[in-house]
Order: C-alpha cells, then structure tokens, then sequence
C-alpha cells in the first residue's frame, strides 16, 4: 500500500497537531507541517514537490494554476474554512486534484434563522467574502455583531479546522486507496 505524504503549510503558532488527531493518518501517510511562509512561488513548489496533499490555512499560501501545474504529485488539496480565494479550483480540476474545505456555518442558512429571529443573535468574524460586501446582511441585522478577522486565532477555531482537515484527508484516503485496487482513478 502506497504510503503519501502530507504537508500542512502556513502552521505558524505550532497548532496543527495539538488541534486535532492525526494519528489515524500516520498508517497511510508521511505528515509534514511547515510553521514558516514561503512567499516566493518557486521555493513553495520546489518545498511541495513531494507532496501528494497539502493542507493551508485559509488564504496565507496561495496555490494559484502556476503553482499548481508544477507539481505533479499533488492529488489533494485541503483548506481551512469554508472558501478560500487563493487556491485555484479550475486549475485544480483541471490536473485532476480534488479540493475539499472545511465548513463551519452556512452563510445562508446562518442569514436565513438571524432574519427570521430563529436565534437571539450571532457574533461573526469570518465571512464567505472579504471584505464583507457593503450590502450584505450581515451589516444590517440588528441582532449580528460583525468583526473583521479580530477574533480569528483561537484554539477552539483551530481544533475544528484540523479535525475538519484531518477528517478530509482520511476520506480521500479511503476513497482513493479502495479504487487503487479497483484500477479506478480517483484523484
């Protein structure tokens, strides 16, 4: 059985692994985490060549078609939050790379209850779109507090994103070594 290796990018404050079990990757998979930024395109790849995931947080590295279409190893892309801008999808697509996020509150449905005072109120730091649109709701509820990106680095924050990342990752795995021995390509 193949074993891959994973790369977790942009780790700064040393979080991943005490966020969330990645022990139950380690059988399958090689995990490297990076707490530094390269910022320089060509340094990235040459450090993700070897990579056949890797994970980034949020918008800190982005992996735009340039990047994407020199690495040839790469097979999964995990990203923290809900969208991230700064990853090329189409790209992606296009070379085969699944790209799964993680998601912690619909917008919409979020929208939908607060407007229909379904719930008293929310407190709200992340938004689908940043900056958060002049004519989104979010600026005209009475009932939301809106900050942008204040409250963004907590451990409770960290905790669901890798264990969101960390559960992406075991899917794809089963997925794609169960068509290994089918000689299904799932990529």
């Amino acid at each position: 059985m193949k074993k891959y290796k994973i790369a977790v990018l942009d780790d700064y404050q040393n979080v991943a692994f005490e966020s969330a079990d990645w022990s139950v990757l380690r059988d399958r998979a090689d995990i490297a985490v990076f707490q530094d930024h390269l910022a320089d395109p060509d340094a990235l790849i040459e450090r993700l060549l070897p990579f056949d995931v890797v994970c980034v947080m949020r918008e800190r590295s982005p992996l735009p078609r340039n990047v994407i279409e020199r690495l040839p190893n790469l097979k999964l892309i995990a990203s923290t939050g809900s969208v991230n801008s700064s990853i090329d999808v189409a790209a992606a697509g296009d070379r085969g790379i699944a790209v799964v996020h993680t998601g912690i509150v619909e917008e919409q449905a979020l929208i939908s209850v607060l407007k229909n005072k379904q719930i008293a109120g929310a407190a709200i730091d992340v938004f689908d779109a940043e900056p958060l649109p002049a004519s989104h709701p979010f600026r005209t509820l009475d009932n939301v507090l809106a900050t942008p990106h204040i409250g963004y680095v907590s451990h409770d924050l960290y905790k669901t994103f890798y264990e969101d990342t960390v559960s992406n990752i075991r899917k794809w795995l089963d997925a794609h070594q169960n068509s290994a021995g089918t000689g299904e390509n799932n990529a």
